[in-house]
C-alpha cells in the first residue's frame, strides 16, 4: 500500500465507518494532530489521532491500533458529558485546544459538533481564558520543582519522568498562548516557533539546556538508539506499559529519532529520552536494561547520583515563565 496522507485520510474514513456500525454510543468522531498539517510524517512514520465522542463512558480511554510498521491509530474515547460545560472546555489545556484547532469532522450525529465547537470557540482566545489553560501547567511544574527540592529525590525513571514532564509542562505554558499544546514527537521542533510568538525566543536556550549537552555522531546516535530499541520487545507485554509506547508504535518514534539525529539532534534527543524513560518505569529494577538507561540520563541529561544541576536550570525557567505570564496578564488588564 502506498502511503500518503490522502490515502490515510481515507484510511481514517473507512475506519470510522466501520466502528460507527459496531458502536452505537459514539456520538462525534473528528481527526487532529499532524495529519491536518501539510506533512504529517517524521522518518516516514505517522499516526492518525482521531477522538470518539460517546454517548456515555467509553469501555477504554485510549488505544492504539496498528496499521502498518509506519502508521497506527491513536484514538481517544471520551464522554460526552466532558463537553457539556462550555467555560470548563475554554480552561482545559488538551481537550478544549485540539477542539478548537479546526479538526477534520468525520461523524457527526444532530450537528452535536457544529454546536459544541461553536459554543467553545466563542470566547476561547480571550486572555483570561488564555491564562486559565497556560498557568496551571506552569503551577504544576513549580510544584515538582519544590517537591524536589524539599525532599532529596534518587535517581529513577519515576523520578526522572517527574521532570522531563515538568519541562514539558512549562513549554506547553508558553505554547497555550499561541495555539494547541506540544506533543513529545513535535514538542522541541515547534517550541522555538510558540516562544517566538509569545515574545519570548530567548528562552530557548533554557529549554535546550535539559537535553543533550554535547554533539553525539553517528555511530553513538545508532548505538543508543539501538539500546533503546530493545526496551520496547521487553516491555511490550505488560499491562503496565503506556499504550503509547507499546510495541506497534516503536517504528512511530524510532524513525523519527532516526531521521532527526542529524538536522534536529535537540528533537532527536528529547524524544528518545521521553520514550526511553517512560519505557523504564515498568521494568523491574533488576532488569540490564536500566543501566543502558542510566548511561543515556548520564549522557543526555547529565543526570548521574543527584538531580541538583537540573534542579537549579528549573528553577530558573520557571522563574522567566511565571514572569512571562505575569506580564501577559499585566498587558491584558488581568492582574491580580
Amino acid at each position: 500500500m502506498r502511503i500518503t496522507k490522502d490515502s490515510l485520510l481515507r484510511l481514517a474514513r473507512d475506519m470510522s465507518a466501520i466502528r460507527i456500525n459496531e458502536d452505537h454510543s459514539i456520538v462525534c468522531i473528528y481527526l487532529t494532530g499532524s495529519m491536518l498539517t501539510d506533512d504529517p510524517f517524521i522518518g516516514g512514520s505517522t499516526d492518525i489521532d482521531l477522538f470518539f465522542v460517546h454517548a456515555g463512558q467509553p469501555v477504554v480511554a485510549r488505544e492504539v491500533k496498528y496499521l502498518n510498521d509506519d502508521v497506527t491509530l491513536d484514538i481517544a474515547h471520551i464522554d460526552q458529558m466532558r463537553f457539556q460545560q462550555p467555560r470548563r472546555l475554554r480552561a482545559d489545556p488538551w481537550l478544549g485546544p485540539f477542539l478548537c484547532a479546526k479538526p477534520k469532522v468525520l461523524f457527526d450525529t444532530h450537528h452535536w459538533f457544529e454546536f459544541t465547537e461553536a459554543s467553545v470557540a466563542a470566547q476561547f482566545y480571550r486572555p483570561e481564558y488564555v491564562l486559565e489553560r497556560s498557568r496551571p501547567l506552569a503551577a504544576a511544574a513549580r510544584q515538582t520543582w519544590m517537591n524536589f527540592h524539599l525532599n532529596e529525590k534518587e535517581v529513577t525513571p519515576l523520578n526522572v519522568l517527574l521532570l522531563l514532564d515538568a519541562v514539558e509542562k512549562a513549554g506547553n505554558s508558553l505554547a497555550l498562548l499561541s495555539g494547541p499544546p506540544l506533543v513529545t514527537r513535535r514538542f522541541f521542533s515547534g517550541l522555538s516557533t510558540r516562544l517566538e510568538k509569545a515574545g519570548k525566543i530567548n528562552l530557548l536556550t533554557n529549554f535546550q539546556n535539559f537535553i543533550l549537552p554535547q554533539s553525539l555522531s553517528d555511530i553513538e546516535w545508532t548505538q543508543w538508539i539501538t539500546a533503546w530499541e530493545s526496551i520496547f520487545k521487553e516491555t511490550s507485554e505488560r499491562v503496565e506499559t503506556p499504550t503509547s509506547l507499546l510495541l506497534p508504535r516503536k517504528n512511530y518514534y524510532v524513525k523519527a529519532v532516526t531521521e532527526l539525529s542529524a538536522e534536529e539532534p535537540l528533537t532527536a534527543a528529547w524524544i528518545l529520552m521521553n520514550c526511553w524513560t517512560r519505557s523504564a518505569a515498568v521494568l523491574d529494577e533488576g532488569s540490564t536494561s536500566l543501566e543502558n538507561w542510566r548511561r543515556a540520563c548520564a549522557e543526555f541529561m547529565l543526570i548521574k547520583e543527584s538531580f541538583d544541576p537540573v534542579m537549579e536550570k528549573l528553577d530558573s525557567l520557571l522563574d522567566l515563565i511565571e514572569e512571562t505570564l505575569d506580564t501577559f496578564a499585566s498587558e491584558n488588564g488581568l492582574s491580580q
